[in-house]
């Protein structure tokens, strides 16, 4: 009789550990929630390049993640952020800015950055994605200058052109807690060229599409999202 209860004991315990491993399992691999996206209109063009990428009038809201984690934020990231206060363009004062805009980020704290011939150099390296180089609606300055020939055959750059493609910016160390942003289109571009590296707390999230992305998401949400 005592035999048979001690084997009895062993049982219930076995099974009660198989089934807390079992659900420490379930719970290890239950799968990760998704992220909740905020929506937003954006209308300006400074990221546009053969087309009008990132424009709501293109492809709808663009869509935000605000839930990332800033120090995971990578090279070539595009962000939603707050515009800090700085004292404009000179060469156009006028240039009316809203609250918030979108670009990349090309240089994380702790790097350098610098731009040399319309080239940018982070960390001393070139990068190499389409990014790395000066552009005009996503033409360097030899596709430009060739997609111009084709429809005037006498085309000359003009010397705001020539400039652009050949910008320069001295090196520059990227303090803790900020990033430095550039926009595709350099020639509509309002970024860390003017207003100095992005202090991280202005980054309101990050951008990982556009509506037509997201489709499927859209069709869940309220008519004023």
């Amino acid at each position: 009789m005592r035999y048979a209860l001690v084997i009895f004991l062993f049982l219930v315990v076995s099974l009660t550990a198989c089934n807390s491993r079992s659900n420490d399992m379930q719970e290890k691999e239950a799968p990760p929630q998704p992220a909740v996206l905020t929506f937003v209109e954006y209308k300006l063009d400074n990221m546009g390049r053969t087309r009008s990428e990132y424009s709501s009038q293109e492809d709808g809201k663009i869509a935000v993640d605000p839930g990332f984690e800033r120090n995971k934020l990578q090279l070539g990231d595009v962000i939603y952020f707050e515009i800090p206060p700085f004292s404009g363009i000179p060469t156009n004062p006028n240039l009316q800015l809203g609250a918030y805009r979108i670009s990349r980020i090309l240089a994380r704290p702790g790097d350098t950055i610098e731009i040399k011939k319309g080239t940018i150099y982070v960390n001393g390296k070139t990068i190499a994605a389409f990014y790395g180089k000066a552009n005009k609606y996503g033409f360097t300055e030899e596709e430009y200058t060739l997609h111009q020939q084709k429809k005037e055959a006498h085309f000359v750059m003009s010397e705001s052109d020539r400039d652009l493609f050949q910008t320069r910016m001295k090196k520059t160390k990227i303090p803790n807690n900020h990033y430095f942003v550039m926009d595709d289109n350099w020639w509509r571009g309002v970024d860390s060229r003017h207003f100095g590296p992005l202090a991280a707390d202005r980054i309101k999230g990050k951008v990982v599409g556009v509506t037509e992305d997201y489709r499927h998401v859209l069709n869940h949400l309220p008519e004023d999202a």
